[in-house]
Order: C-alpha cells, then sequence, then structure tokens
C-alpha cells in the first residue's frame, strides 16, 4: 500500500494507464490514496486519459459519428472514403482508435500492440 507523509502532497500528472503492466494495480493505488489523503493528493488527467473519454462521446447514440474530427488533423469523412466504409457506429468506433495511433497506416504506431 502506497502511503503519504502527513505534510506531503502528491500531484500525479496522468497516464496512469498507458504503460502496459501494472496498470489496474497502480490506478487503484492512486485511487486509494486520493481516498485516504484527499487534500493531499491531486490526480491530473493526461493527453491520452483525455482521448478516452472520446468513446462515451463521440459513440454516443444521440452523436453523429466523426463528431469530434474538428480536433484532429484526419478527418472521418476522409476516413471512410479512404475506405470505403459507411458510416455508422462501428466504423466511428475504428475511426477514433486511427486517431488514437492505433494503426500503422498514415504513419501511426499500434498503441495496442503489446496489450
Amino acid at each position: 500500500e502506497v502511503c503519504i507523509s502527513e505534510r506531503g502532497l502528491l500531484v500525479f500528472g496522468g497516464d496512469a494507464t498507458d504503460g502496459g503492466h501494472g496498470d489496474i494495480r497502480v490506478t487503484k493505488n492512486l485511487i486509494s490514496l486520493k481516498e485516504r489523503h484527499p487534500d493531499q493528493v491531486v490526480l491530473l488527467q493526461g493527453n491520452r486519459d483525455v482521448v478516452k473519454l472520446r468513446f462515451g462521446s463521440e459513440l454516443h447514440p444521440e452523436e453523429t459519428p466523426g463528431s469530434g474530427d474538428k480536433h484532429w488533423d484526419y478527418k472521418y469523412d476522409e476516413y471512410l472514403k479512404d475506405r470505403n466504409l459507411e458510416s455508422n457506429r462501428t466504423s466511428g468506433c475504428k475511426w477514433i482508435l486511427c486517431t488514437m495511433g492505433c494503426e500503422t497506416e498514415r504513419g501511426r504506431t499500434n498503441t495496442f500492440e503489446d496489450r
């Protein structure tokens, strides 16, 4: 169990779940530490934490797939055209993964190849 001194302060900069082995253990320890020392622990969201929130918002039934493409250089319509795909939730999910770096095409790497 991780502890913090009485006068200590921990500021965690995010991206706890992007290193592979031990992701769940690290996350549980951070949450436990925050619960035990709410005024001494600050948990910030990293860029990779924030981008994962896209799944819940962009794939919501009331959203149009690709609605978040204003933040990416590779637009949803372009993605669909390149792959001859129809616009639907499955294509939307694949596009999100593509813009997260999960494809080798367009200079991107396989983010999840070791998971």
